[in-house]
């Protein structure tokens, strides 16, 4: 059993959490070392982090398998009460793939500098912005249906033929609406995804123009208290 490193998280491999050894660049290791605030604890080198410790952008594309990895580049800057506290061993479907990774109660915007970490959360984002992670079964079960309908004309084409009560011009028709039947499917769900995506991509927007709009202001206060730092002096 693996259990997270960072300092009053209690997340653990035996919980079904993904866990994220420290990098071997010590570059990358010591920005990971301090931002969880782990400078003078030995750490051994089965030391990790846990998956709930790195927000979404920290992740590659998530596989057909339904596995994920973290970017080269990945920093954690999730720490304290923000992080995730798996209770109970994730129950795992194989016929689901997600498309966005684990599912979060909280958007979390955040960017690290060399001198420390600023986080940023939004409560409560709306609902139904990544219902698109049953993608998967839901082709595979057409593609299941499709190969029946057709069996099916098939055996009704041969049983036909065998009575001779039936005309080439119906055998053509069963045929072309079978086909586009698979293909109706196809063209709806592309037309959910299409919205899904407009809803996300509208949503990042705002959370970006709300992030530019707090680091500007963070700025703003930063520079003033230096000011005053300098006043005392």
């Amino acid at each position: 059993m693996v259990t997270c490193a960072a300092a009053g998280c209690k997340n653990s491999s035996n919980k079904g959490v993904k866990m994220n050894c420290f990098p071997k660049n010590a570059y990358r290791r010591n920005v990971w070392i301090r931002n969880a605030k782990l400078e003078n604890k030995i750490l051994n080198r089965s030391a990790a982090l846990c998956e709930f410790h790195f927000t979404s952008n920290m992740w590659e594309k998530i596989r057909i398998d339904g596995t994920k990895k973290l970017k080269c580049t990945a920093v954690p800057t999730i720490f304290g009460e923000l992080v995730t506290q798996q209770k109970n061993k994730a129950k795992i479907n194989q016929n689901t793939a997600n498309l966005n990774g684990i599912k979060q109660s909280q958007i979390i915007i955040s960017k690290t500098d060399y001198d420390g970490t600023v986080t940023i959360s939004i409560n409560n984002p709306k609902e139904g912005q990544c219902k698109s992670d049953n993608l998967l079964s839901d082709i595979e079960e057409e593609e299941a249906i499709t190969h029946q309908i057709n069996k099916k004309i098939v055996e009704e084409i041969a049983e036909s033929y065998s009575d001779g009560n039936i005309q080439d011009d119906t055998l053509v028709s069963k045929r072309e609406r079978s086909l586009d039947k698979p293909n109706l499917l196809y063209m709806e769900k592309i037309k959910k995804l299409e919205k899904l995506l407009r809803k996300s991509e509208s949503l990042r927007m705002s959370m970006e123009k709300r992030y530019k709009r707090l680091q500007s202001q963070y700025k703003n206060r930063i520079k003033e208290l230096e000011k005053k730092v300098c006043i005392i002096e």
